[in-house]
């Protein structure tokens, strides 16, 4: 089944689950409507509310101002539906990496009986152990850069899972000397997390998802492998996908906003004055003099983002070989016209791609849009790329049935 069997546009709302899907950009607040049909085994988004990021709201990392972002997102909530209270059961929401992060770990562990079979009991124990180390290891990581703060565990979402060496999707019942396997854990500050929490509250549904924003758009790549780019507010989180899994995650600190402070510095102008020129720049709305002097201004600040690019992807793949296909997202959808410009500086850089003579650089928002067969692509340009790709992590909740995912869920309680 694709994803655009699975996920589709309605006008009207269909029987079935009510859920709500939130993305918080830090230009654009964005809530859907959404629904599951347990039947037909689909979720489709009935109608969706957007408004703009209030001004400030994203401060620093694990640090964002609860009173303006949380009272223009229930707003829009409350204008997809004044009767939603108590009726939607669940809630799935993405945010800026930097607020509510996450990583892929890998975790080994040697059976003392292997000729036992492994039972549910045994398998939460191995979660439980995995967990409390993963905590203490990310612990120590985020200590190299924030001094005095506390982790929080989020969620889990178990990748994939060996018995010596062979993939199963459910380990009861079988005998082996090795449980091995990757789990992605999302995870924020103590501070940070009484934030969420309160959100939780006001949103008075059975249960919320919460999760990093560059995670829900892996789930809308349109292929097996590939590389995103997500242009964010101050940072750019690059992930890479082989074999439909998560196998790295970089970032570097430079984002849409840096294009809008050259912009001050240069014109001497406030945030929201640059962000309007910028948008008449990216739109081709100012004066071909305008146009050419606005570029030369944003020339040093591409040339660094264009250069965190390369140095980010030499990380993630030092030895080994890229995918060849490569989508750029991010709250102006192809910010500052960079694809063009990214193109030929990875065909100079020494990097390793499949093959080079077929690299791709698109927008994932505007394959979204052409995918929307209901809707103008033109009108759409991917605006909802992040509540369909939540729209479809939806669905894969809805029809997971396997005790697994309640089981990881419930040694990550345990190491609060």
């Amino acid at each position: 089944m694709t994803q655009d069997d699975s996920i589709q546009k309605e006008d009207s709302r269909a029987s079935g689950e009510l859920f709500l899907v939130l993305d918080l950009g830090v230009d654009i607040l964005q809530a859907g409507l959404a629904t599951y049909n347990k039947q037909d085994e689909k979720a489709a988004i009935l109608k969706y509310e957007q408004d703009l990021t209030p001004q400030d709201s994203f401060q620093k990392d694990f640090c964002f101002d609860e009173q303006k972002i949380f009272s223009t997102l229930i707003a829009l909530i409350s204008k997809l539906d004044a009767g939603l209270k108590n009726k939607v059961s669940h809630c799935f929401l993405a945010a800026p990496a930097s607020y509510l992060a996450g990583r892929v770990f890998n975790f080994n562990f040697q059976r003392q009986d292997p000729q036992t079979a492994i039972d549910l009991r045994e398998l939460e124990n191995v979660f439980i152990k995995t967990t409390f180390q993963i905590k203490d290891k990310i612990k120590e990581d985020i200590k190299q850069r924030m001094s005095g703060v506390s982790i929080h565990l989020v969620d889990g979402h178990l990748l994939n899972l060996k018995i010596d060496g062979y993939p199963v999707s459910n380990p009861e019942d079988l005998t082996g000397q090795q449980i091995a396997g990757q789990i992605f854990y999302i995870y924020t500050t103590e501070d940070c997390w009484q934030h969420w929490q309160k959100l939780i509250e006001l949103l008075h549904c059975r249960e919320v998802f919460l999760m990093p924003r560059f995670w829900s758009l892996l789930q809308t790549l349109p292929v097996d492998r590939g590389i995103i780019i997500d242009v964010g507010y101050q940072q750019t989180e690059i992930s890479l996908k082989r074999q439909n899994l998560l196998v790295g995650q970089s970032s570097f600190n430079i984002g849409s906003v840096s294009f809008d402070y050259v912009l001050t510095e240069a014109l001497g102008i406030g945030l929201s004055e640059a962000r309007e020129i910028k948008s008449r720049y990216l739109a081709y709305s100012l004066s071909n003099q305008a146009q050419n002097r606005f570029t030369e201004i944003f020339k040093p600040v591409r040339q660094s983002w264009l250069q965190g690019v390369v140095v980010a992807l030499q990380g993630l793949s030092p030895n080994a070989i890229l995918p060849e296909k490569i989508f750029i997202t991010g709250s102006d959808d192809s910010p500052i016209d960079l694809i063009g410009d990214l193109k030929n500086v990875l065909l100079t850089e020494k990097l390793s791609f499949l093959d080079k003579n077929r690299l791709t650089i698109e927008s994932l928002g505007a394959r979204v849009a052409t995918q929307d067969k209901e809707q103008d692509a033109s009108q759409n340009k991917g605006q909802k790329v992040v509540l369909s790709s939540l729209c479809q992590i939806a669905l894969s909740f809805f029809k997971n049935t396997s005790p697994i995912a309640r089981i990881l869920k419930k040694s990550i309680k345990l190491a609060h």
